[in-house]
């Protein structure tokens, strides 16, 4: 008896290809903007004129106050209760002298922005690296018209090979009638 081997030689690939749709990316960014809303939402923070917050200051409806170089965020009494803010800084030299006056706690925060800046680095780079890997894969190269190192090796005799780049900008020059 005569036994059949699989079509494909035997060979599985060790990783399956998944082919991807637009459905999933879209779904992926909804559920995104879903988690971001709520946490937004969450937050609950009146953002208020400096004006408004200088008369509450004057009424002795502020309790505490956090003060960056940016903004001012505090706690301050309502009628139904405390209730979070944040206002912009507006440069004022007597804001720590009324903030004394009227008996309110104040800190100040330095924000840290490395994160952001290291990703507003980081992240085009490795945009521009998979851009790169594409255009260069195998794949690529199709796509791209640029013939493999393969097909170099295998076209050119061995005293001749060169990188299989310098031989695409060769073909790319204009030829000579």
């Amino acid at each position: 008896m005569e036994s059949k081997e699989p079509s494909g030689g035997g060979n599985k690939p060790f990783f399956k290809k998944t082919h991807f749709t637009i459905w999933y990316f879209l779904i992926a960014f909804l559920v995104i903007l879903l988690i971001q809303n709520y946490f937004v939402a969450k937050k609950a923070e009146d953002v208020i004129p400096y004006s408004e917050f200088k008369e509450a200051l004057r009424a002795e409806k502020v309790k505490d106050i956090t003060i960056t170089d940016e903004t001012i965020n505090g706690v301050r009494e309502m009628e139904k209760g405390a209730r979070r803010f944040q206002t912009i800084r507006v440069v004022d030299p007597d804001l720590v002298k009324d903030l004394d006056a009227h008996n309110v706690k104040y800190t100040g925060k330095i924000d840290s922005k490395w994160l952001t800046n290291i990703l507003s680095w980081i992240l085009p780079l490795v945009f521009f690296f998979f851009i790169w890997r594409i255009l260069f894969s195998e794949s690529g190269q199709k796509r791209a018209s640029c013939p493999s190192a393969k097909a170099v090796r295998k076209s050119t005799p061995k005293k001749r090979r060169r990188s299989h780049l310098l031989m695409w900008l060769e073909s790319m020059k204009p030829k000579k009638n």
